[in-house]
C-alpha cells in the first residue's frame, strides 16, 4: 500500500473536490466507508478525473489539489479496529522525511554499537541470537553437571531416618529453578529409596523442591509435602506424587521451613496424615 500511494504521489495526479447527493455519488461508484452516517449532501473527492480514474470516495478531510502535494507517504503503525478492518497511521511531507531520517540515524547508531554496518544488522543480530542460544545450552549443561556432582552425593550421605524412610533436607545454593530441578533429579538417582526436601533462595524469594522415589508415592505425595513446607515461608506449591515444587514470600523463613520437613513427613507417614 505504501509503495502504491507513493507511486501516485510521484505521478502528481489532479484531485477534484465537488459536492453532490449521496445517491448520485453511489451511482458514480464512489466508496463510502461509514455506511449510513452520511447526510443527503456529501463531499466527493476524485483523484485523476481522466481515464483511468484512480480513486473516487466520500471524504471530508482531503485538501490537496494534486497528489504531489503530499510529498511523501510513510506508514508508521497498523492496528485492528474491528473484525476484518485494519487501521493504518502514516506521516506525509516533512514529517515523513524526518521520520525516515530519525529511523536511519537510530539504525546507524545501533550498527555502530554492534560493530557492523546498517546493511549488516540482520546478519549480526542472527549471529548474536545463535550465540545466546549456545550460551544458554552451555549454562544448562553446566548446571546439570554441577547438580550431578559430589554435592548431591554428600547430601544423600546426610540423610536421616524418619519412621523407616530416608529423608534428605538441605538448603542449597543454585542460580535458577532449573538448577534446583537438576539437583532434585540427581538426588532421585542417588537415593534409591527415600525423600528429598530442597530449598534455595532464587532472585530473593524462597523456592522449594520435593522428591519422592517411586516406591514411596503410595505413602507420601511430593506435591502435598512441598505445599506444607512452603506454607511455613508464607507460600504454597503442588505437583505430582513423585515431584513437587513451590515457593514462599519470606526468604528469611527458608531454614525454618526446611526444619519443619521432618515433622511434616512424619505426620504424612501416619495412617491418617497423607495428603492427596
Amino acid at each position: 500500500m505504501e509503495a502504491l500511494v507513493n507511486e501516485k504521489v510521484r505521478q502528481n495526479l489532479p484531485v477534484e473536490v465537488r459536492h453532490t447527493t449521496f445517491q448520485q455519488a453511489m451511482e458514480e461508484g464512489a466508496l463510502a466507508f461509514f455506511g449510513e452516517k452520511y447526510g443527503e449532501q456529501v463531499r466527493l473527492v476524485e483523484i485523476n478525473t481522466v481515464t483511468p480514474r484512480f480513486s473516487l470516495e466520500l471524504c471530508g478531510g482531503t485538501h490537496c489539489h494534486r497528489t504531489g502535494d503530499v510529498g511523501a507517504f510513510v506508514i508508521v503503525d497498523e492496528t485492528s479496529v474491528a473484525a476484518g478492518i485494519r487501521r493504518i497511521e502514516a506521516l506525509t511531507g516533512r514529517g515523513a522525511i524526518e521520520f525516515v531520517r530519525r529511523t536511519l540515524d537510530d539504525l546507524d547508531a545501533l550498527a555502530a554499537r554492534l560493530g557492523t554496518s546498517r546493511e549488516g544488522l540482520g546478519q549480526r543480530l542472527q549471529a548474536l541470537l545463535e550465540e545466546q542460544d549456545a550460551l544458554r545450552r552451555r549454562i544448562r549443561d553446566l548446571e546439570r553437571s554441577l547438580a550431578a556432582g559430589p554435592s548431591a552425593e554428600r547430601l544423600v550421605e546426610q540423610a536421616q531416618q524418619v519412621d523407616g524412610v530416608r529423608l534428605v533436607t538441605a538448603r542449597i545454593d543454585v542460580p535458577s529453578i532449573d538448577a534446583l530441578r537438576y539437583v532434585g533429579d540427581a538426588m532421585r538417582q542417588r537415593l534409591g529409596s527415600g525423600v528429598a526436601v530442597l530449598g534455595a533462595v532464587i532472585e530473593g524469594r524462597p523456592s522449594f523442591l520435593t522428591v519422592v522415589t517411586q516406591d514411596l508415592t503410595e505413602r507420601l505425595h511430593a506435591g502435598e509435602l512441598v505445599r506444607r513446607v512452603a506454607a511455613v515461608a508464607g507460600g504454597g506449591g503442588g505437583g505430582r506424587p513423585d515431584l513437587g515444587q513451590g515457593g514462599g514470600k519470606d526468604a528469611g523463613k527458608l531454614d525454618e521451613a526446611l526444619s519443619q520437613a521432618v515433622a511434616i513427613v512424619r505426620e504424612m507417614l501416619a495412617p491418617s496424615g497423607r495428603g492427596p
